[in-house]
């Protein structure tokens, strides 16, 4: 009886829960204001995956997540229920490793350790044409052009491949440039250019019309280049390292802008530029974050610490207000990208570790992709 005092009152009234149980506890305490009808997605695990999630992201409009898993698939989820849309999408061989939602919505981009890309119809679920191949290893990494035309991918091959996004058609050989695997690779917000970084230790600037470098590759690091990221407006670019520090450099000539930036005691696994532009958060092997000055390169304040393991993943929050990180301690934290000052507790939920993290575009909620082949809402 004591579940049906206590309990029972505040759970949603369309639940079955509720509906089964309520007769028993008529002449109890009653809730008159404020409980929901449904349960809600904010509270709910997303289990599907037979494998670790690897990959998520938010469509452009907020209504759907799209995750991809060491299972092979990628499957869609109901942003505001939680709950699978479809079976999931099978087109891969090996683990999927990245995907990314076109800017209109429409479509999906998928990379595997296959060494195929796959395009995806979001509104059907069904694979547009067969899987993308170029590559001979496995695609680490995938992005569209802001404006939706073009796909770029990058391969522990040591290329980069661009591809028409409406046709699948690959646009001429892979861009070769390095000598050992590529990392990570971005678009520039205007669509002309796409930076990459290597294990080679450098960084390229391609023009995305002539598919070669421009002007000198930058070298700034001592080892492998992890994570690379452009400003907003597209004048900058930040990059992070096995080496420790992060480099700030001018997008437009290619130079670096300053010394290294310092503050990190081991190997840098995420960076991201606020929306805003003025600032840069990066995440560590030393368990920390630190927010940085995007215009002078200063650290602002010490290292935010709370996580007691590795920073994997980071993202700014759409309005630049509010940080989102997820570690191997199998935490995500919420900071205050003013302050640095943490809010609230660490979110508690995965039991493994959190490999990816997304805001919603309105900025009210976040997903976690984790180890443990969950997505927590």
């Amino acid at each position: 009886m004591h579940i049906y005092n206590s309990a029972l009152a505040f759970v949603p009234q369309q639940t079955i829960l509720y509906k089964s149980y309520s007769s028993n506890s008529e002449n109890n305490v009653k809730v008159l204001n404020g409980t929901s009808l449904h349960w809600s997605a904010l509270i709910t695990a997303c289990e599907g995956h037979n494998g670790s999630v690897t990959c998520v992201e938010f469509s452009p409009d907020g209504s759907k997540i799209v995750s991809g898993s060491i299972d092979n698939t990628l499957r869609f989820w109901d942003a505001a229920s939680g709950v699978a849309i479809g079976e999931p999408l099978n087109g891969h061989t090996d683990p999927v490793y990245c995907v990314k939602f076109s800017p209109d919505g429409s479509q999906i981009v998928s990379g595997s350790n296959d060494n195929t890309l796959q395009l995806w119809d979001t509104k059907s679920g069904v694979a547009i044409g067969k899987p993308l191949e170029g590559h001979n290893g496995p695609i680490i990494c995938v992005k569209f052009s802001t404006n939706g035309i073009l796909i770029v991918s990058s391969s522990n091959d040591g290329t980069l491949c661009l591809w028409d996004a409406k046709s699948g058609a690959v646009m001429g050989p892979p861009i070769k440039g390095y000598s050992e695997y590529i990392h990570c690779v971005e678009f520039s917000p205007d669509g002309l250019s796409i930076v990459s970084g290597s294990s080679d230790n450098t960084i390229c600037l391609w023009s995305v019309k002539s598919e070669i470098v421009i002007g000198k590759i930058l070298c700034g690091h001592s080892n492998e280049v992890t994570c690379v990221a452009f400003s907003s407006d597209g004048s900058k670019i930040v990059s992070g390292s096995y080496d420790t520090t992060l480099c700030l450099w001018d997008a437009n000539s290619g130079t670096a802008m300053g010394k290294p930036l310092e503050g990190h005691s081991n190997i840098i696994n995420c960076i991201a530029f606020s929306p805003d532009g003025l600032k840069i958060v990066s995440g560590s092997d030393d368990n920390t974050l630190l927010l940085w000055d995007a215009k002078s390169g200063a650290a602002i304040g010490k290292p935010l610490v709370f996580h007691i393991e590795p920073v994997i993943c980071v993202e700014f929050s759409p309005d630049s207000t509010l940080i989102v990180s997820g570690s191997s301690d199998m935490t995500l934290c919420l900071w205050n990208a003013e302050s640095g000052a943490a809010v609230g507790q660490p979110l508690i939920g995965h039991t493994h570790s959190v490999h990816c993290v997304a805001f919603s575009p309105d900025g009210l909620t976040i997903v976690s992709g984790s180890f443990d082949n969950t997505l927590i809402l």
